[in-house]
């Protein structure tokens, strides 16, 4: 009996499949980065490791450079979603929402692939300072949705925030910057420990900046 069933015309995969291939190769490099550093990772490595060509990988991304970017753009999208939820609520009081971001961020942070990047990261940028930049490029995302909320709590007057980008860089300092030491350490901050920290930080934070009612 003849089938109905369309086929699929050659050529190009499904988006789905595009996605699974392309979620499957960013492990893979995730692997490669978190066991052999930056300067020690190998694209054929990376290619074998994901059983994919060297010549694919190189259709999606220049270097290695371009390729550890998306590794952390991943590691923040993973999180996206209970970043975005935090500051939806322009009505909600700051200091509620502050601290939801913040604890939600700060349980990404210490997520085991997240701190051994952040760890590459640091010991490596010396001998390769372009890491700074792709890093900062990786977490991009959590940056902008931060500095979203504060510029529209400033327009609404709840907050006197003169430089949003800076008020942003100084919020992170407050509510993430122990939690990273101490994950760096290899110290494991629980729930009660993360809450603690955070709590302290975005009062302090508050404090500096509440506008006027």
């Amino acid at each position: 009996m003849t089938s109905i069933l369309p086929k699929r015309s050659p050529g190009r995969p499904p988006a789905v499949e595009l996605e699974s291939r392309n979620d499957h190769l960013l492990e893979a490099a995730t692997a490669e980065f978190l066991e052999q550093g930056y300067g020690g990772a190998s694209m054929a490595r990376i290619a074998r490791r994901a059983q994919a060509s060297t010549k694919t990988i190189y259709a999606r991304f220049a270097g290695k450079g371009d390729l550890l970017v998306a590794v952390v753009q991943r590691l923040v999208a993973a999180s996206a979603a209970a970043l975005e939820q935090s500051v939806a609520d322009l009505d909600a009081d700051p200091e509620e929402v502050l601290t939801a971001f913040a604890l939600h961020a700060a349980r990404h942070w210490v997520a085991p692939a997240e701190v051994g990047l952040y760890r590459l990261v640091v010991g490596e940028s010396p001998r390769f300072p372009e890491l700074v930049a792709i890093y900062r490029d990786g977490i991009g995302p959590y940056v902008a949705l931060l500095e979203g909320y504060l510029e529209a709590q400033r327009r609404r007057g709840r907050l006197a925030v003169d430089d949003v980008a800076l008020a942003a860089r100084q919020f992170s300092r407050l509510t993430q910057s122990e939690v990273r030491e101490r994950s760096l350490l290899g110290e494991a901050l629980g729930e009660e420990a993360l809450a603690r920290i955070i709590r302290s930080g975005v009062r302090l934070f508050l404090h500096g900046c509440r506008g006027s009612r």
